[in-house]
């Protein structure tokens, strides 16, 4: 007799286990229908970032584009190419400067009065 307690399981009624299947299959149902829905939009939202990264990227193109037409006006190149010339000639002058300094620093250090010719030495005997 035991064994045939055994085999019988506890048996739900099966109005109770088909409602509950059909719960399931109706939240999985609603489950997808509701991703599907959230993946359209994603999909929209991407849509529309790429177009506009595709704009940004035409306009970005199109500013380049001018900005070397403009260039090649003349006044535009010379402006440029004077700025170019006096950046360079200020950051020649620093340098300049503080490699004077530097040699100044440097005879303090060892005790000498710098040289008038910028800090350069003749061979001394």
């Amino acid at each position: 007799m035991a064994e045939i307690e055994l085999e019988q399981p506890k048996s739900r009624s099966l109005e109770i286990v088909s409602g509950e299947l059909q719960r399931r299959l109706d939240d999985a149902s609603s489950g997808l229908e509701r991703q599907m829905v959230q993946q359209a939009a994603y999909g929209s939202r991407l849509n529309q970032i790429q177009s506009d990264l595709n704009a940004a990227l035409a306009l970005g193109r199109e500013v380049k584009g001018l900005v070397e037409q403009r260039a090649e006006v003349p006044g535009v190149a010379a402006t440029l190419q004077a700025a170019v010339e006096k950046t360079r000639e200020t950051v020649v002058g620093q340098a300049e400067h503080v490699r004077e300094r530097a040699v100044a620093a440097f005879h303090r250090i060892k005790g000498e009065k710098p040289s008038e010719d910028g800090g350069r030495t003749e061979d001394r005997p």
